[in-house]
């Protein structure tokens, strides 16, 4: 979402746009928004206790002395006594999730819904509009909540202009210079999280390796440690499959080396059991990259005809995917011509443009 001040800024010559945010947790955020954005320091507490007050109590004068026509907040918390319209962007999928998607950790997703569930749900129904960024993920939101669809919107998230660039195989072989690496490897995105399922992408890959033709492949996953025992779960199976050598967790990766990282890769695997969209999916297709995604009907939304599915627990038919793509070269142009197509629709402009429809309806302007 760094990139919605600018396009609604863009989008929009009639409105003034201020931002709540704590300099000290959102200080990336504070520096990218732009000039015509005025800035309130709202120094959110990071106890669930406190920040239920704060909401309570701080948030509303806020919204009164800044004379907010709409407020616009995740559906991450409780935002009571408000003296203007909300308006609330759903994108947390373990609110609604089943317990399945987090595998072993199921209990971790229990906790977390027991504990952030009784502050959303009021959010929810309290919304003039709620916003999701699929239809998938409105129709199970809907589903569970009894929320009537009349009362939401689909607003799709768009893609960086880095990644849009022009995709030809010089540019793949200047990407992997830049990056230092001298073998091909197979990328993934995310946040190593229970319901990211990289233990299925981790198995796939070792029987991709076995075929000799494709032994000299590594499998590299950017993104920072969500749930660290998740994390050391996931070392435990590389060691146990004798990959140390082969499989890389990056960490946290900026948004320009990301490009490169895309631009290099043969083939992006997207293997999670739980989506609200899949913002990688539209990077990798932007960048040009094959997409090789799980089964799941919000990834399917996303990517339509430009990806190959897999069901999300099926190691052998991901890994038959991957060496059909590695072998097959007609099959990779074809995938990556067919994401630079679909990736087209995605764009912040046309998210704002959405956004300040939403917000004029809501105040009757």
């Amino acid at each position: 979402m760094r990139y919605m001040p600018q396009a609604l800024v863009r989008q929009s010559v009639s409105m003034d746009f201020t931002v709540l945010l704590s300099r000290q947790y959102q200080s990336d955020l504070a520096r990218t928004l732009p000039g015509e954005v005025s800035v309130v320091d709202a120094d959110l507490p990071t106890s669930l206790s406190r920040r239920w007050w704060y909401l309570r109590t701080v948030l509303p004068r806020l919204s009164r002395q800044g004379g907010f026509d709409v407020l616009f907040a995740v559906a991450e918390s409780s935002y009571p006594r408000l003296p203007c319209p909300l308006v609330i962007l759903a994108r947390n999928p373990s609110i609604y999730a089943g317990l399945s998607s987090f595998g072993s950790q199921r209990w971790q997703l229990l906790l977390h819904r027991m504990v952030r569930q009784p502050l959303v749900m009021p959010s929810l129904w309290r919304a003039k509009c709620i916003v999701c960024v699929s239809d998938a993920f409105r129709e199970e939101i809907c589903r569970k909540t009894k929320i009537p669809t009349s009362r939401t919107r689909v607003v799709y998230h768009g893609v960086s202009p880095l990644f849009r660039v022009a995709v030809a195989s010089e540019n793949k072989h200047t990407a992997k210079a830049m990056l230092g690496l001298e073998y091909p490897f197979i990328f993934s995105v995310s946040t190593i999280n229970p319901h990211k399922n990289y233990e299925t992408l981790i198995r796939a890959f070792s029987r991709v390796i076995e075929a000799p033709e494709l032994s000299t492949y590594h499998l590299l996953v950017a993104g920072g440690t969500g749930l660290s025992s998740t994390y050391a779960m996931l070392w435990e199976l590389v060691d146990r499959l004798r990959l140390r050598d082969r499989v890389h967790f990056l960490g946290e990766v900026g948004h320009e080396e990301l490009v490169s990282y895309y631009q290099s890769a043969d083939v992006f695997v997207f293997p999670s059991r739980l989506e609200t969209f899949g913002h990688p999916l539209v990077e990798a297709m932007a960048s040009g990259t094959p997409v090789l995604s799980s089964d799941l009907a919000v990834c399917r939304e996303i990517c339509q005809d430009a990806a190959l599915y897999f069901e999300p627990q099926n190691d052998d038919r991901l890994a038959s995917h991957i060496q059909n793509v590695l072998r097959n070269p007609d099959l990779r142009q074809e995938l990556a011509r067919r994401g630079l197509e679909r990736s087209r629709i995605f764009s912040w402009d046309a998210a704002a443009q959405q956004m300040i429809e939403i917000f004029r309806q809501v105040a009757g302007k």
